[in-house]
């Protein structure tokens, strides 16, 4: 993750380099950097978050707790960067301008930056952490079924299959 994230923060220079020096002329090959940068960077951090999330789904512990809300707030970072808000809304303003996929590329760019602004980084914080306080105890419950732990798949099969009204009331 770490040489993505060197490569990501050397891919986001480049852009901001060449927008500065004026050679990105069009809108249109201006979102299309734009687009790239974001979509590399959302796609390396997507894969890290989804792979903490299940790692903490299938093996609870307060470490993969740790990971998973650290990847939660890398991503929500990154997808609410408020100079990649300015961006998108700036291209936007040329939307006639830009291609057909662009247009609701920018805007999912948007709708990202909602769920996790970073104008309002310890509000951001809080939710991903009670998600991730959240998430832990739900997948941490230990199912019980006659003083014995099951799993949510033998009350499934039981309330399916069974015709023994007492097992169905107890599942």
């Amino acid at each position: 993750m770490q040489i993505r994230g060197g490569l990501l923060l050397l891919f986001l220079l480049g852009y901001l380099v060449s927008s500065a020096a004026g050679q990105i002329q069009t809108p249109v090959e201006r979102a299309d950097r734009f687009l790239e940068m974001v979509n590399l960077g959302y796609q390396a951090l997507y894969r890290a978050n989804s792979e903490a999330q299940w790692l903490a789904a299938t093996d609870v512990s307060a470490e993969h707790d740790r990971k998973a809300e650290a990847a939660g707030k890398a991503l929500a970072s990154f997808n609410g960067n408020p100079a990649f808000i300015q961006e998108a809304k700036d291209l936007l303003k040329a939307k006639e301008s830009l291609t057909e996929i662009q247009v609701p590329q920018l805007q999912k760019v948007l709708l990202n930056a909602a769920e996790g602004p970073m104008t309002a980084p310890k509000l951001v914080a809080d939710r991903v952490a009670a998600e991730t306080a959240q998430a832990s105890a739900m997948n941490g419950f230990l199912f019980q079924l006659g003083g014995s732990n099951v799993i949510a798949n033998d009350i499934d099969r039981i309330l399916r299959e069974s015709r023994d009204l007492g097992a169905r009331k107890a599942a």
